[in-house]
């Protein structure tokens, strides 16, 4: 690792190519079962982070191409996500219209809420990656 401190950005990749970690501190990088090689700061892609969407051509860092069955399994965890986070936000409002209770901003923000989740509801996911996700109520 000695030779690789050299000031450039290194990463670890799996023999699949695909890039698991990053960092100018080779000592960091765990590199156990991987491979490590340094990578100059023009050739760095924009956006680029170890996060499982890049990997190494043997001579660049390239953007993974992603199967069409991990885009719909990511997509119906996002919309499952969303319908939780909107399901979370519609249940104190509705109780309080349930009792009597709620003002006029409860209820104007039960119905954005109640509207993103048929919104999000209504996703078809198998069209993933290209889909518009709805804005969540302020």
């Amino acid at each position: 690792l000695k030779e690789l401190d050299n000031g450039l950005l290194k990463i670890a990749f799996e023999s699949d190519s695909l890039i698991r970690t990053c960092g100018y501190d080779a000592t960091g990088l765990y590199p156990e079962n991987r491979s490590v090689t340094s990578i100059e700061e023009k050739d760095i892609p924009e956006g680029f982070t170890a996060n499982g969407e890049w990997m190494f051509d043997g001579e660049k860092i390239v953007p993974r191409i992603i199967p069409h069955e991990e885009s719909v399994a990511k997509a119906s965890e996002r919309k499952a996500y969303y319908i939780t986070v909107a399901t979370n936000a519609i249940n104190p409002l509705q109780d309080a219209v349930d009792l009597g209770d709620a003002t006029d901003e409860e209820k104007r923000q039960l119905l954005l809420w109640k509207r993103h989740r048929v919104e999000v509801n209504r996703i078809d996911v198998t069209k993933a990656p290209d889909i518009e996700w709805p804005e969540q109520p302020v």
